[in-house]
C-alpha cells in the first residue's frame, strides 16, 4: 500500500471527510483489518487567508510547496491538496517535487467526460468560479462551464469561508444552494460540480434532476486506487 499525503486544513472539516472516506475505501477493498496509510500536514487556515487578503498567489504557491516537502521528505508517494482553489497551483508545483501530485481538476474532468457531459455547472469559492483555472482544464477536455451570477457567487464565497470553514452548516444555506443549482440547471447544466470540499457536506442526501460531481469523493477514490495499485 502506498502512502497518501495530504496537505489538509483547509479546511478542517473538509479534511476529516478527507480522512474519513480515504479509510473506508481501504478498508472496503482490503477487508479485515486494513486501514489507509495516511501523512496529514494540516496548515492553519488563518496562513491561507492572510495569503488571499493580499492577493500574494506568489507566497500562497510558495508556501503550499514548503508543506508539500514536508509530506515528500515524511514518506508520502503521492499529494493531495485538499481544497478545490488550492488545485490551481498543482501543475506549477508538480515540477518541483519528486512525487505526484494529484489533480482534483482533472480527475473530475475525466470523471465527467466518462460521463458524456459536456456542458457543467461550477460551485465554489469566488477564486475557482472565476479565476479561469478549473475552466481552462474543463476546455482541455471538451466541457463548458456555467458559473452562478455575481451576487449569487458572492454568497457562497461567504458562506464557504464565513460558515462552513469554521464548521457552520445551516437550512438557510442548503436552501439558497438549492436555488443556485436550479437555476444553473434551466440555463442549460447538465450537471453540477461540487467544486468546493465542504459543499458536499452542505448537500448531503439532497437529489437533484442531473448529477452531482463531488469532487472531493472524486479526489479520494483515486488517491486511494494510487494506493493500492500494482
Amino acid at each position: 500500500m502506498r502512502i497518501i499525503g495530504l496537505i489538509g486544513g483547509s479546511t478542517w472539516p473538509s479534511t476529516i471527510e478527507y480522512y474519513k472516506l480515504i479509510n473506508q475505501q481501504v478498508s472496503e477493498k482490503l477487508g479485515n483489518y486494513h486501514s489507509a496509510r495516511i501523512i496529514i500536514n494540516s496548515v492553519d487556515f488563518q496562513d491561507l487567508m492572510n495569503f488571499n487578503k493580499a492577493e500574494d498567489w506568489i507566497g500562497t504557491e510558495e508556501y503550499l510547496l514548503a508543506k508539500a516537502k514536508d509530506i515528500q521528505k515524511a514518506g508520502a508517494e503521492c499529494i493531495l491538496l485538499g481544497a478545490n482553489t488550492l488545485n490551481k497551483y498543482v501543475r506549477s508545483m508538480s515540477s518541483k517535487l519528486d512525487i505526484p501530485i494529484i489533480n482534483i481538476v482533472e480527475e473530475t474532468a475525466n470523471e465527467i467526460v466518462r460521463a458524456d457531459i459536456k456542458k457543467v455547472g461550477l460551485l465554489g469559492t469566488n477564486y475557482t468560479m472565476t479565476d479561469g483555472f478549473f475552466q481552462e482544464i474543463l476546455k482541455e477536455y471538451g466541457i463548458e462551464t456555467l458559473i452562478p451570477t455575481e451576487d449569487e457567487r458572492a454568497l457562497i464565497h461567504h458562506t464557504i469561508y464565513e460558515e462552513f470553514s469554521k464548521g457552520i452548516f445551516t437550512e438557510e444555506a442548503k436552501k439558497a444552494y438549492v436555488n443556485i443549482i436550479e437555476s444553473l440547471i434551466d440555463k442549460g447544466a447538465q450537471a453540477i460540480i461540487m467544486g468546493c470540499t465542504e459543499i458536499p457536506i452542505l448537500l448531503e442526501n439532497i437529489k437533484f434532476d442531473v448529477h452531482l460531481f463531488d469532487t472531493l469523493q472524486i479526489h479520494v477514490n483515486a488517491a486511494v486506487n494510487f494506493s493500492l495499485e500494482d
